[in-house]
């Protein structure tokens, strides 16, 4: 395990204050009463003794001083000339009472380390700055004993820390002067319990709680402002006083205890998709388009229903995959053996929110915006830092033509013997006749398989800017080049023709013919015959998800049904 008084001893050891050209070695003698030659080869860039050290300011400057007064210089002295040390990535696992040594130490940044605890009495009492970011800290408890009374900054970002006991570590009690804290990235959930510790800080001015599960409520940030008035610096942004008139008050909103988050998510325009077949004979084909993606489970309120479920009759249930495989095998086998769907769209992982289905257009504009309500937002912090996944989905439907008397087994229509000297239909009858009965008969009435559903593209949305304060995702999902109708598509439906025609297998595998797909590249310019052909269009769809927050108090207490 690295030990910071080891770390600390071969860092200094590294700088050569004892060795030439520092020190009061004998080249000493031929610097005469000149040391600048000694200075030179510290400072020239191509010099061997060149050094660039950034654990610590001091380090050049002790070095200079072991060339100009190199008898004044002993290890105590080095350890008391030492005012910041910067250990960043070095492995560092222990606190030791080296550190103690260092007695005039006012900044210490241990970041990106494996620091499980932090005892409070190995810190030096002179430190103003602590950065602790990026370690392994769980608990607070042993960093409060006996804390460094002159601290104003305190950096606790990206650790596992969010409990009651470490909330009760922050307060005033314990860092009487502290100006800045930074608690981002943390796991802290209760913003008012939070909020009520920090507000005993009577120093402070600036916060950061960005990333934590706390943050992304909708009474963030307009509950930290009103709970917190002193504060002049919130996440990185300056707080203005418009602000802060906007959301006083919202500290009084009883029915707002309750954290909870609204996610939106806004389907725009949906492009690319080639031509879908059509078919001349039976069965004909359909096709019908959506837009799927997985959210967290159960995050929608109870008995509210997404859009696309409520409204577009017929569209295939998405919340249960489960059960509808048990209604249709062959979707089910559809979404399983589909190329290209990643790990994250299982629903394993969440609950799939579908949009209405549309029929085939060059752009199919679906303009729908989905509403999540989450009550678990360290669920929700996870599943940001996860991302979503996004599918665009096809439904194709066989029709054929309902059994009816006309197409009824040409057994029965044969005559029963004794009927030979009977009333026969004329044969002399002009097909004039035929021709009218055949216009006046029907169009024969279709009945529809289930769909047959298909992933058409999968693509994995990263959501983890969300996390930072005021930002949304916005962009375009390609899914890539989407080709014509595949040479596995015409067998299945030449296979299912076989099994419902029989009879006419082999005159239907001989002569019927399936349309292809017309390729998403657009005929640009036709001149003596030739057809100039662009660049294929990806298959792409508009995406918006954003974190919807109150943006007053005014709006607050609307959203809640209460009054100020």
């Amino acid at each position: 395990m690295a030990c910071v008084s080891v770390l600390l001893e071969e860092l200094i050891r590294s700088l050569g204050l004892w060795d030439f050209p520092c020190g009061p070695g004998p080249w000493k003698l031929s610097a005469g009463e000149d040391p600048q030659s000694l200075l030179d080869l510290l400072d020239c860039p191509s010099s061997p003794w060149y050094q660039e050290p950034t654990w610590s300011p001091q380090a050049l400057t002790l070095r200079r001083k072991a060339v100009l007064s190199p008898k004044a210089l002993s290890r105590n002295s080095v350890y008391k000339h030492l005012t910041a040390l910067r250990l960043m990535d070095q492995g560092v696992c222990v606190l030791d009472s080296g550190l103690l040594k260092l007695s005039n130490l006012e900044e210490l940044v241990l970041s990106a380390n494996q620091l499980q605890e932090v005892p409070a009495p190995l810190l030096p009492a002179s430190l103003t700055v602590l950065e602790l970011r990026n370690n392994l800290l769980s608990s607070l408890s042993s960093l409060t004993a006996q804390p460094p009374p002159r601290l104003v900054y305190l950096g606790l970002s990206s650790n596992p820390l969010g409990s009651a006991l470490d909330v009760c570590s922050l307060t005033g009690a314990h860092w009487p002067a502290l100006l800045c804290l930074d608690l981002s990235f943390c796991d802290f959930e209760n913003q008012r319990v939070l909020l009520r510790a920090l507000s005993s800080l009577p120093c402070l001015r600036s916060l950061l709680l960005e990333g934590n599960p706390c943050s992304l409520g909708s009474s963030y940030p307009g509950l930290t402002l009103d709970v917190l008035p002193q504060l002049s610096h919130l996440d990185s942004e300056w707080v203005r006083a418009e602000e802060k008139e906007a959301f006083g008050g919202m500290a009084l909103l009883t029915g707002a205890e309750q954290e909870k988050a609204c996610v939106t998510v806004h389907i725009g325009r949906l492009r690319g998709l080639p031509d879908p077949p059509q078919s001349s004979d039976y069965p004909l084909l359909s096709f019908s388009y959506h837009v799927s993606y997985l959210f967290l489970p159960d995050s929608a309120p109870d008995g509210q229903k997404m859009k696309s479920e409520s409204e577009c009759e017929g569209d295939v249930t998405e919340e249960n995959p489960e059960k509808n495989s048990e209604k249709n095998p062959e979707e089910a086998e559809s979404h399983r053996q589909a190329p290209g769907v990643c790990e994250v769209c299982s629903p394993a992982h969440g609950s799939i929110h579908s949009s209405c289905s549309l029929p085939w257009s060059e752009c199919m504009d679906f303009n729908e915006t989905h509403h999540h309500s989450v009550c678990d937002l360290r669920a929700l912090k996870s599943f940001l830092r996860r991302g979503i996944c996004v599918r665009v989905e096809e439904d194709k439907t066989l029709s054929w033509p309902a059994a009816s008397e006309d197409t009824a087994p040409k057994a029965a229509s044969k005559e029963p013997k004794g009927a030979k000297g009977k009333d026969t239909p004329n044969k002399g009858a002009s097909t004039k006749d035929k021709g009218k009965d055949k216009k006046k008969r029907a169009p024969p009435e279709l009945v529809q398989d289930p769909p047959i559903r298909a992933v058409l593209g999968s693509v994995h949305v990263p959501l983890h800017s969300l996390l930072h304060t005021g930002h949304k995702v916005a962009l375009c999902c390609d899914f890539g080049l989407q080709g014509p109708e595949t040479p596995e598509t015409a067998k299945e439906v030449g296979q299912m023709v076989k099994e419902k025609k029989d009879e006419d297998s082999k005159r239907g595998a001989s002569g019927k013919k399936a349309a292809t797909a017309k390729g998403k590249a657009k005929s640009v310019k036709e001149a003596d015959g030739v057809s100039v052909w662009g660049p294929p269009e990806p298959l792409t769809v508009e995406l918006c998800v954003q974190l919807a927050r109150w943006q007053s108090a005014a709006e607050a207490s609307q959203e809640l049904g209460l009054s100020l």
